[in-house]
């Protein structure tokens, strides 16, 4: 387990680019705890985003309902981790045909101090498999990795951004001077 744990800090550590970082996670996650489907939904201002799935949620898409809703809701809203052992009878569950083979299921937040930058999402279809309360403290250890991940990332994204706007600035500014040196010597 924390061989795996220090594994999954290296690889995360080593991606900067925030889809890369949450496919690491989904991957060592569900690998290690041998689980079939998930995926990691990213908060956006009015909804869930999903930013890497595996299994059923292998493609990505966007959940077509507020972030409030479902188990990732509940995660997200209480900032709490929470599970189900029957995901297809709970009834707050989303009435999604991706979701009709999950059984058991845990939605764990991935936070930035009291801020929910998004959702880690793991489920099981095998009816046999469930999850128990140690087995959701270590998920929510991998969580923690994911969140400083995430945080990560998203500085990374935004010094590539400020760094764009930089050059494009300098880049009018030189034109501008090229355009107004042309013009003084005409004069």
């Amino acid at each position: 387990y924390l061989a795996s744990m220090h594994e999954m800090a290296l690889a995360v550590a080593n991606r900067l680019e925030l889809c890369q970082a949450l496919d690491v996670i989904i991957h060592r996650v569900c690998d290690l705890f041998t689980i079939e489907h998930g995926y990691i939904a990213l908060m956006d201002k009015r909804q869930s985003v999903v930013g890497a799935g595996l299994g059923c949620f292998f493609s990505s898409w966007t959940l077509p309902q507020s972030r409030a809703c479902g188990l990732v809701g509940q995660a997200y809203t209480k900032r709490l981790p929470f599970f189900v052992q029957d995901y297809s009878a709970w009834e707050g569950r989303l009435l999604e045909p991706c979701f009709d083979v999950l059984r058991a299921a845990v939605a764990i937040p991935l936070l930035t101090g009291r801020k929910v930058g998004g959702v880690l999402f793991l489920a099981h279809s095998d009816p046999q498999r469930t999850f128990d309360a140690a087995e959701v403290e270590k998920l929510c250890r991998f969580a923690e990795l994911g969140s400083i991940a995430l945080q990560q990332a998203r500085l990374y994204e935004r010094m590539k951004n400020e760094l764009r706007l930089r050059r494009k600035m300098v880049r009018s500014l030189r034109e501008s001077e090229r355009r107004n040196g042309v013009a003084e010597q005409r004069r």
